[in-house]
């Protein structure tokens, strides 16, 4: 019998526990006959541990895709995540630089009235006091308890681990 990779180990199981009569000299169609007459279980004669064991396998199989899946999808939001933070370096670079000239073109509109070096520190003054109030909005929204949700669940976890001791 040829094993291919794509099919599953109970594939393979079922294919090996078949009743002699279903032999490759009756047709596919008639085989499955037999076996629907016969009321055929391919899992009815093996040992239970070969069972669990199979079951094992399989669940191993399957953690094991899942987390090849994780990692590809990881993989995959984590470049994309560096792509959009360099695009939003570049952006934020050029927003600076815009800001810069429009406060550098405020001093020079205001220089006009006053004396330069009064103007540069007005606007200086205005734009160290907007500084402040994102500073004081920041602090006010930070993250007080990291992780509260995933701390409380490992706490609830670890009180019905204890509470299932002897």
């Amino acid at each position: 019998m040829e094993r291919h990779p794509w099919i599953s180990r109970s594939e393979r199981l079922r294919e090996t526990a078949l009743p002699a009569d279903s032999s490759s000299r009756e047709s596919p169609a008639k085989a499955s006959r037999s076996l629907q007459e016969t009321d055929f279980r391919p899992f009815a004669d093996l040992p239970v541990h070969l069972l669990f064991g199979q079951l094992f396998d399989e669940m191993n199989e399957l953690v094991q895709n899942e987390v090849r899946l994780a990692k590809a999808e990881l993989e995959s939001t984590v470049t994309r995540g560096v792509r959009m933070a360099k695009w939003l370096g570049v952006a934020a670079l050029c927003a600076g630089s815009g800001i810069t000239l429009l406060l550098v073109a405020a001093v020079l509109a205001l220089a006009q009235r006053m004396p330069g070096w009064s103007a540069a520190l007005v606007i200086a003054g205005g734009v160290l006091l907007c500084a402040l109030i994102a500073a004081l909005v920041a602090w006010k929204i930070r993250i007080r308890m990291p992780l509260a949700a995933t701390q409380r669940s490992i706490k609830g976890s670890m009180e019905w681990a204890k509470e299932l001791k002897p």
